[in-house]
């Protein structure tokens, strides 16, 4: 086959493979990227589209309609080419061995011999120009050795010339820096490297330096660049060079340094910046703050569509307020390290909504690891402060600010002062929703509240928000606050797969069955309980009194929604799950 690598990389060029409602065009080059997956797995799932490989070669009818213009040849070329994509993408002791074969001792690899030089002229003919992916996804230094050879015997050029995508995890103190480098030229657009040493600060701030200044030199034309070091104040100055360097960054992910204050100036000169992400994979430290009084220049990002940013409100808030208004924005993610107050939430609402008129989702949290919950609750008020809980106030000017909203994710450890009423009013004011998670699992659960929702909301987005997917609410299902369901106002959210009820009180479980058989489909999965680990500490009656309840509402929920569904009116018996955080 290695004397046959043009003729099959020509292939490539006018393949086209259809299977079910996608259609994957693999002259183009974007979206060979993006569907090389699923070309791959489609691929093996037609089987018929390369006939009886290996054997008469005969292509069927349906061959021919998934395989345009091919021969059993071509196909053969282009099957070849899609396992060297598969096989190669994440590096391993496969990609060594095509230089030589490999000896492992004390779980690392070197080379029995030195690569020869027939081996790398098979290398250069058949795999050089046809890998586009590396992902060195271990972080150990079991191939230090073998890549610290590559490195010296190679030739002037690059190592891999179409390589467009270069992941690589782990750095200088596993003695991974300096092997990354032969892989590095000009036509590589997405460079991931990530430290994934989380405890430990083991990378020295001038190699660092001397690293940034080398991805500028050899990938001047990155379009994502994405490093995920620990987050250690000394690594931002090289970040912000390198990134200014960059003139085609359009994405962007940097870890959450103690003060942002540099990398949210820096942006300025970034003005095509379309993803700007602060990592959350280091979310045991604390969220990111600004420490200078001064807020950062005003910062001019009109093409900004996503952002995910991992600070405190405070910042996100600050950063808000000097980025230019943009209606190409789509996506605000932000989370803090512990819950933040209503006012911070309430201000950062209005700025969102001031700034970006047409977005679509809208997720705010804090990301407290597990071992972080129990400081939460100790620090919680059993009766918080006004400032403390979500008003409906505070979300009104994203309801007429932001109406295109088609996710929304809000989450506080108290239950929201919102009722029915209210839950009616956003209904209305987003009836593009399918995504709608509401402060469903506090942790402090003030069943003596003024303000609740209950299953009566249901109804509300039952006529107002027919796409609606996921539903997390936290309601009082009580029997003093089960409402009557009236026929002419009940519809059924058909597309409706999952209500997640949280720690939500119970009492009468066939009551509540019969109420949500009105609005779930057969497709729904009910969710209940809380995920911190602490369902005791919160309410002994989650686990002992409610949980029971809601099992009673798993066993009756389907037989009540197939009674009411005529078979012409809904789809066959596909089953309502009850899954439990507890």
């Amino acid at each position: 086959m290695g004397s046959q690598s043009g003729e099959a990389t020509d292939v490539l060029d006018k393949f086209e493979l259809r299977g079910g409602s996608k259609h994957y065009n693999l002259s183009k080059k974007t979206q060979w990227t993006r569907n090389k997956i699923d070309t791959c797995l489609a691929w093996f799932r037609y089987q018929k589209i390369y006939g009886s490989y290996g054997g008469k070669g005969e292509q069927d009818g349906d061959a021919k309609e998934g395989c345009i213009g091919f021969g059993l040849v071509e196909v053969e070329h282009l099957y070849f080419i899609l396992l060297v994509v598969l096989l190669f993408e994440t590096f391993n002791t496969s990609f060594l061995e095509l230089f030589g074969e490999l000896k492992e001792q004390n779980e690392s690899y070197r080379y029995a011999k030195v690569p020869s030089f027939v081996s790398w002229k098979r290398f250069e003919r058949v795999y050089q120009n046809r890998i586009r992916i590396i992902t060195l996804d271990n972080p150990d230094t079991a191939y230090r050795r073998a890549l610290s050879t590559l490195s010296q015997m190679r030739g002037e050029g690059p190592l891999l010339p179409k390589l467009h995508t270069l992941r690589w995890y782990g750095l200088s103190g596993l003695g991974l820096i300096e092997p990354s480098v032969m892989f590095m030229h000009s036509s590589i657009r997405e460079f991931v490297i990530d430290q994934m040493v989380y405890e430990v600060e083991d990378l020295e701030p001038g190699i660092f330096a001397s690293y940034c200044a080398t991805i500028s030199a050899r990938m001047p034309f990155l379009s994502c660049l994405q490093i995920g070091v620990y987050p250690s104040q000394v690594y931002e100055k090289p970040i912000v060079a390198l990134m200014k360097q960059l003139p085609n960054l359009r994405e962007l992910l940097v870890p959450p340094f103690p003060d942002l204050t540099q990398i949210s100036r820096g942006l300025a000169e970034v003005p095509q910046m379309e993803i700007f992400i602060i990592s959350t994979n280091f979310s045991h430290l604390p969220s990111s703050i600004l420490k200078h009084s001064n807020p950062p220049e005003c910062v001019d990002l009109r093409k900004l569509q996503q952002m995910v940013l991992y600070c405190t409100y405070v910042f996100s808030t600050r950063l808000l307020q000097n980025i230019s208004p943009t209606a190409e924005m789509r996506s605000l993610t932000m989370d803090s390290h512990d819950p933040e107050t209503s006012d911070n939430i309430r201000i950062l609402i209005l700025q969102i909504a001031t700034k970006f008129s047409h977005l679509t989702l809208l997720h705010l949290d804090h990301k407290p690891l597990v071992y972080g919950r129990g400081r939460i609750l100790d620090t919680l008020l059993s009766r918080p402060l006004a400032k403390d809980i979500i008003h409906f106030k505070h979300l009104i000017p994203i309801l007429s600010g932001c109406p295109k909203i088609i996710l929304f994710n809000l989450q506080s450890p108290y239950p929201p002062a919102i009722d029915d009423h209210d839950i009616e009013t956003i209904a209305k004011s987003w009836p593009g929703l399918e995504e709608f998670s509401f402060c469903h699992q506090p942790v402090v659960l003030l069943l003596k509240r003024e303000k609740r929702m209950t299953l009566k909301a249901l109804s509300h987005f039952s006529l107002h928000c027919p796409n609606l997917s996921t539903l997390k609410l936290y309601l009082d299902a009580t029997s003093d606050h089960i409402p009557d369901v009236i026929s002419g106002e009940a519809r059924r959210l058909e597309k409706l797969s999952m209500l997640d009820v949280g720690p939500s009180p119970i009492d009468e479980n066939a009551r509540v069955a019969y109420t949500l058989a009105h609005f779930c489909s057969t497709q729904t999965k009910l969710s209940f309980g809380n995920p911190w680990g602490y369902s005791d500490r919160i309410d002994p009656r989650i686990n002992s009194t409610w949980r029971p309840e809601w099992k009673a509402v798993e066993a009756a929920l389907l037989p009540k929604i197939e009674k009411q569904i005529s078979p012409a009116e809904g789809p066959e018996n596909e089953g309502t799950v009850i899954t439990r955080s507890v």
